[in-house]
């Protein structure tokens, strides 16, 4: 039975946790002239499709870098004036990758806010 249902779920496409996408956004950075800069390493035994997006308090996008594959242990990183950045992690899950983003701001020096 239980087989039965695995079967029907991946055929109805209910059931592929290896092919969802997972985003992992950061908390919105301060406001005013800064520079977001979205960080990203795989920190898998398998390549991982990264896009990094910088995002405007009101949602909208500022800029989109990707999507990449990064390799075990590679880097990748996204630069916008923006205020917060979502990661979209293809082809892996949360444990896959660290994410981050760092504020530069001429005033208040830097700050980086961990992606959950």
């Amino acid at each position: 039975m239980k087989k039965s249902l695995w079967i029907l779920s991946v055929v109805l496409g209910f059931a592929n946790p290896s092919g969802a996408a997972t985003v992992l956004t950061t908390a919105p950075f301060f406001t005013g002239h800064t520079t977001a800069y979205c960080n990203v390493v795989n920190v898998s035994k398998r390549p991982v499709t990264v896009v990094i997006e910088v995002m405007n308090y009101d949602g909208t996008t500022v800029t989109t870098t990707g999507p990449v594959t990064l390799d075990p242990g590679h880097l990748f990183e996204g630069v916008g004036a923006g205020s917060w950045c979502r990661f979209t992690v293809n082809n892996g899950s949360a444990k896959s990758v660290r994410a981050a983003g760092t504020l530069a701001d001429s005033t208040l020096g830097l700050a980086t806010f961990p992606a959950n």
